[in-house]
């Protein structure tokens, strides 16, 4: 547990710096929508670090029990971290025109308004409640958007209807938007992963289990990948945020900017792999 409770500090020291420069502390306006948009997806992946932190073994505590541990709601919330990093990437942090910006919050803005009224409609509402004539108007105004619009235009038939039908929130594939630090297919390992937390069949439930001390995604190995990955995307968001908002990277001392570049750049599965090998080779 020693080695792990080095990585929650290491979490610990990285969310208060995330928290200092979050709407949560500085209470900061926002001046365009890009910034507005980066403040929103920032503040969700503070908080829910926060969340993971609260659900971690206590580093004052001596008698912590493993099977005290809610791993798979740790593992979950980091599955929403890595996603919440994902599309603060996707909208504020890759390099887009204007017309391009617009066009994705617009998508995002219409594929909501498409699930809302579907979830309105399920849970019984009438159709003419004022939620959903909201919603319908919101959907209204993206639809004309969209299709006015020139990546509109440029797009396939069937993901022209996809899209209008409110099938598809992002133009790109979020797994496949790289983090700098681990490759694209460790990400994806990664978010399988932690996806299995979510659902009880058919590996969640050994989240609860242990799953088996040779097995390398047991329920140990799972609750240190989660808080190292914690680190790691906190980390980018921090070191992102700082880019989009310049004002707030003023805020951190020099120690505490080289800190999370060094800790944004650490590919922590190769050592992770290079600790279970050392354990194994206890085991053997």
């Amino acid at each position: 547990m020693t080695r792990l409770y080095s990585i929650i500090e290491k979490l610990h020291n990285v969310y208060e710096i995330g928290y200092k420069i979050s709407i949560l502390e500085t209470g900061i306006n926002c001046t365009t929508n890009r910034t507005y948009y980066g403040e929103m997806l920032f503040t969700k992946i503070v908080q829910h670090t926060g969340s993971v932190i609260r659900l971690l073994p206590n580093l004052e505590a001596s008698n912590e029990r493993w099977i005290d541990i809610d791993v798979s709601s740790i593992a979950s919330l980091t599955r929403d971290v890595m996603e919440a990093f994902s599309v603060f990437k996707y909208i504020c942090i890759d390099k887009l025109s204007e017309e391009e910006f617009e066009f994705r919050i617009h998508l995002l803005s219409h594929h909501q308004s498409c699930d809302m009224l579907k979830i309105i409609e399920l849970l019984g509402f009438d159709s003419d409640n004022s939620t959903s004539s909201f919603y319908k108007w919101i959907k209204q105004c993206t639809s004309l958007y969209l299709t006015q619009s020139n990546f509109y235009q440029n797009l396939d038939n069937k993901l022209k209807q996809r899209l209008l039908k409110g099938d598809k929130a992002f133009l790109r594939n979020l797994s496949e938007i790289s983090n700098d630090s681990i490759g694209v297919e460790a990400q994806s390992a990664l978010y399988r992963l932690f996806s299995t937390s979510t659902h009880s069949f058919p590996l969640g439930i050994q989240n609860v289990t242990g799953g088996g001390s040779n097995n390398p995604l047991n329920k140990q190995h799972l609750l240190s990948l989660s808080t190292r990955a914690c680190v790691l995307y906190l980390s980018l968001s921090i070191r992102n945020y700082i880019r989009l908002r310049w004002r707030h990277g003023k805020l951190l001392t020099d120690e505490e900017k080289s800190f999370i570049h060094i800790e944004s750049k650490r590919n922590f599965i190769e050592e992770w792999i290079l600790t279970v090998k050392e354990q194994e080779r206890i085991l053997c």
